[in-house]
């Protein structure tokens, strides 16, 4: 994929052998380019361009700003909406819909029973349906890892594999972690093919992985 944003003469692209980097130190500048994301990731119009091959994609589909990771939530509601649609397509398709047929007649049966028993006058249980179930049952991603990066890197792959390959920009995620997880980070970024851009307020030690740009205070690039 490829990022542009006009102020800033450079095309950030994923998918090659470094991860772009941007360290913007003017602040005028972060502000505008962060609001002018968030509000295309909202449906607003913007500047920036989202690219890939000769296709312009939107950001609201396409781009995701994560800027806050302590602690970092994996079980985002667009999510896990996504897995409890499959979820829901896989059990009333193939050998699991007569299963599924089977556990909604005895679920509504019990629940017949129920009423019987303890309401007056006849009841009914008009959304018995396996699609309000899964939501009932409380679906979530076990969150087990300590390390921030294996966080990352499984919401990486989930939003990849149930939503679309999208274009993860971080925001000051370095401030967070030492070179060495940085490093590995970035290893398993490449490895998996993952579109990353980074956004930085602060110059620190360059990565071996990375491919920086610093727009300091007074605008100049600095490869």
């Amino acid at each position: 994929m490829r990022f542009v944003y006009p102020d800033i003469e450079h095309v950030f692209e994923t998918g090659g052998e470094a991860v772009p980097t941007l360290v913007l130190e003017n602040a005028a500048l972060l502000q505008a380019l962060l609001t002018d994301v968030t509000g295309q990731i909202a449906g607003d119009a913007g500047r920036a361009v989202l690219s890939q091959g000769d296709k312009i994609l939107g950001f609201d589909k396409h781009a995701e700003l994560l800027d806050r990771f302590v602690p970092f939530e994996i079980n985002r509601r667009s999510l896990l909406t996504k897995a409890a649609s499959i979820l829901e397509k896989t059990a009333v398709a193939g050998e699991h819909y007569l299963r599924t047929v089977s556990l909604l007649g005895e679920m509504q049966r019990f629940l017949q029973d129920l009423a019987f028993e303890s309401l007056p006058g006849d009841a009914c249980f008009s959304k018995l349906e396996i699609g309000a179930l899964i939501k009932a049952a409380g679906l979530e991603f076990l969150a087990e890892h300590t390390s921030l990066c294996e966080q990352l890197l499984d919401y990486f792959e989930l939003v990849t594999a149930l939503e679309r390959p999208k274009l993860f920009i971080t925001l000051n995620l370095r401030a967070l972690l030492n070179d060495t997880e940085a490093e590995l980070f970035l290893d398993s970024v490449l490895l998996h093919k993952y579109n990353v851009c980074m956004i930085e307020v602060m110059d620190l030690p360059r990565l071996s992985r990375e491919s920086r740009l610093v727009v300091d205070r007074d605008l100049c690039l600095i490869s």
